[in-house]
């Protein structure tokens, strides 16, 4: 998706700002040591009927354009034991929460420049920390606009 979009824009002629670089996206990544992701997969695996049920429910969601949805499912970490779910929402906070943060201040310079099209991972947008709160929180409009 990501290719795609570049390809559009660059085609007609726009201006492309990424958020982050590869660095940083990795950080996030690594933000939580790969033995204790190790321990979270074991568990998913060891349930891999739910897996398959959350999977089925996000593309749901996702088509259905409940992302909030989503995100409580996500947020229920089904099938974890106390310490996985610690870990997940260390992981999250990492890969969602610390990132928004990170972006909210350069969507908003972005967008004193005129209107632009931002494309990011959509549970990115919703939920408390999510960017959509974000820029209500500071003044902005969000409205969701048909595709």
């Amino acid at each position: 998706m990501d290719a795609r979009l570049q390809r559009i824009a660059a085609a007609r002629g726009k201006r492309m700002v990424h958020l982050e670089t590869l660095e940083q996206q990795l950080q996030a990544l690594d933000c939580v040591p790969a033995g204790e992701h190790a321990r979270v997969l074991e568990q998913r695996l060891q349930t891999s009927w739910i897996l398959r049920i959350e999977s089925a429910e996000a593309m749901a969601h996702y088509r259905g354009r409940n992302l909030e949805a989503w995100l409580a499912s996500i947020d229920r970490m089904e099938g974890l034991d106390e310490d996985a779910r610690a870990i997940e929402q260390r992981s999250r906070r990492c890969l969602l929460e610390d990132r928004n943060a990170r972006w909210i201040g350069q969507l908003e310079t972005l967008f004193q420049d005129g209107p632009c099209l931002v494309a990011v991972g959509a549970v990115h947008l919703v939920g408390p920390e999510g960017l959509l709160a974000a820029l209500r929180r500071d003044g902005y409009k969000v409205e969701a606009m048909p595709l």
